[in-house]
């Protein structure tokens, strides 16, 4: 069963992976995953293993930046110990060269997490779009 710091460190990990990206923090995003941990990109590619997610996050250009704006996430436990949780979000991109709109998406994470030497880190997020404009 879930302490409540258990729950407070999982919801303060989501909300780390929102700030790091927006700040394009993309080392300190990687190290929020496992070791062996997973992204699963909207497009249905996987990103696996720190050193691969933190390329693929760098690989964003540098002059679009984004804000991410999350809900607290729904968090659960299965039978035999999984812990997953449901994160909704809106997220904002803008052109830093001249200020434009790149579009905003509405969506959602589905996460596994699982404790890697101590703290609380993501074992799989998937990104899920359900509206994009």
């Amino acid at each position: 069963m879930l302490t409540l710091e258990d729950r407070i460190e999982i919801i303060e990990l989501g909300a780390a992976f929102a700030a790091l990206l927006d700040q394009r923090r993309f080392p300190e995003v990687a190290v929020l995953f496992a070791q062996d941990g997973e992204l699963h990109r909207a497009d249905g590619s996987l990103v696996q293993g720190r050193e691969a997610i933190h390329a693929a996050q760098a690989s964003r250009h540098e002059s679009v930046h984004t804000v991410h704006h999350v809900s607290v996430p729904l968090i659960e436990t299965a039978a035999g110990g999984a812990v997953t949780g449901r994160t909704n979000f809106v997220a904002v991109s803008v052109d830093m060269r001249d200020g434009s709109s790149q579009g905003w998406v509405i969506g959602h994470f589905e996460d596994r997490y699982r404790q890697d030497d101590g703290p609380w880190r993501f074992a799989s997020r998937r990104i899920h779009i359900l509206h994009r404009r």
